[in-house]
């Protein structure tokens, strides 16, 4: 991507992006707390949660803290030691209102890998991989690795290129996407990086019991119909996947 249109862009991304796509305005607090709080409850808390069950003391780092559901979730769950960088001003500006006890950071995320001496026990980065450049990609992870301390995790989440629906949608939905990944794909890269694969799993969703049984159904007839036009049965499906790295 041109560096002039990439400035311009990352510029002003709450509105360009976040505020357009979602139809949403982000300046109303009141109402982007609700927002936030139905997300994490639907499915930020299902899907990440099994990774967050021991010390609250660890420190954790989030790349693209975007309007604060990560943070949301964190203070959720009680983690004292949070920061979020963004490349984002209004970003970072709703962020520190929402959550005046975290630590935000406004710097590419680059800069600030190379400029920090900290080290964290989790790094989370959620729809910023597909955003770098692919040749910059491995570089990026090093400093990833870098920033953990021994045994410390990274969990990055990215639109699924071999999702069962959305997965073109997910690439192309914004005009920054530079690559897009499958979970095999994802971890090549991350062992080729040294890191010890954790696992990759779908986007889990807290719906009711009813809902969840239609849905397996449906699943299970689609897959059927897959199998039999000789087409793999995906393991991972939905249209944005998770991966958990150990270094």
């Amino acid at each position: 991507m041109n560096e002039e249109v990439d400035k311009e862009i990352y510029k002003d991304y709450m509105h360009n992006q976040f505020a357009k796509i979602e139809g949403f305005d982000f300046n109303d607090l009141d109402k982007l707390k609700q927002k936030i709080e139905g997300e994490v409850d639907l499915d930020i808390y299902p899907t990440y949660k099994e990774f967050f069950q021991g010390s609250r003391d660890i420190k954790i780092l989030e790349l693209g803290s975007g309007f604060g559901r990560f943070p949301y979730f964190c203070n959720k769950m009680g983690y004292k030691d949070y920061t979020g960088v963004d490349l984002s001003k209004e970003g970072i500006s709703i962020c520190k209102k929402l959550f005046p006890d975290y630590k935000f950071i406004e710097q590419d995320f680059n800069l600030y890998l190379e400029g920090t001496q900290e080290k964290f026990d989790i790094i989370f980065f959620a729809h910023v991989l597909e955003h770098i450049k692919k040749d910059n990609i491995p570089s990026f992870l090093e400093s990833i690795k870098n920033r953990l301390n021994e045994n410390g995790l990274v969990i990055i989440t990215v639109p699924n290129a071999s999702a069962y629906f959305g997965a073109t949608a997910g690439r192309y939905i914004d005009y920054t996407h530079e690559i897009a990944f499958t979970p095999e794909s994802l971890e090549e890269i991350l062992i080729v990086k040294k890191f010890n694969i954790v696992k990759s799993k779908n986007i889990e969703v807290n719906i009711p019991s009813y809902k969840r049984f239609l849905h397996n159904a449906i699943k299970t007839l689609f897959e059927f119909l897959v199998q039999s036009l000789g087409y793999k049965k995906e393991k991972i499906y939905t249209q944005a996947f998770v991966t958990v790295a150990k270094k």
